[in-house]
């Protein structure tokens, strides 16, 4: 298996087949293989300061750690993240509740407080979204939360639990259900 991305350039262009011969630029193609074959065989060198920069952020848990599982032929790169069990899973309380209120909050950048109505009751939920979304947006909107969240203090205020949305590190979407439903509804 080749170790680096030469080496799979150079592993998918070994079989150069009939018709390719017959082009006009086949010569150059083969000159190109033979080029990246040799240098395939170099030693790969890694700078000082790159290999002290790893050393340090392993030392300190740093970086986020990469795990490679293979399934087949295809290798999938997830984050490292602990299994958990189902009944650790099911400890979450997800509910689909209706944003009533949505407002910045001062001096905060990134964060929108929001008032979500789930029924029987009302939670008051901090999330850092205001780069992506305005306030006027997230009205009426129906949302997923986790609402068995212990509540934390943010920018003065408390939040009551936690949006669901996608993105890393930054927000590229928040998740919702394609059709209205009950407030207070349970995710499962």
């Amino acid at each position: 298996m080749p170790r680096n991305a030469f080496g799979i350039c150079s592993a998918r262009a070994k079989p150069i087949h009939a018709e390719v011969a017959e082009w006009p630029n086949a010569p150059a193609l083969r000159a190109g293989v033979e080029r990246l074959r040799e240098f395939k065989s170099r030693p790969l060198r890694i700078p000082f300061f790159v290999k002290k920069a790893i050393s340090f952020g392993k030392k300190h848990k740093i970086y986020s750690k990469k795990k490679q599982l293979k399934t087949n032929d295809l290798i999938i790169m997830s984050e490292e993240k602990p299994i958990i069990t189902f009944d650790e899973f099911s400890k979450l309380d997800i509910r689909v509740g209706t944003i009533i209120e949505a407002e910045k909050v001062p001096n905060s950048i990134k964060l929108i407080r929001l008032v979500i109505d789930f029924g029987d009751f009302k939670r008051q939920i901090l999330a850092g979204i205001a780069t992506k979304y305005s306030p006027e947006d997230l009205q009426g909107k129906q949302i997923p939360v986790v609402v068995n969240l212990a509540p934390r203090k943010m920018a003065g205020q408390v939040s009551q639990g936690m949006i669901l949305a996608i993105g890393d590190g930054e927000v590229e979407a928040l998740l919702q259900p394609t059709e209205k439903v009950k407030e207070g509804g349970s995710v499962h």
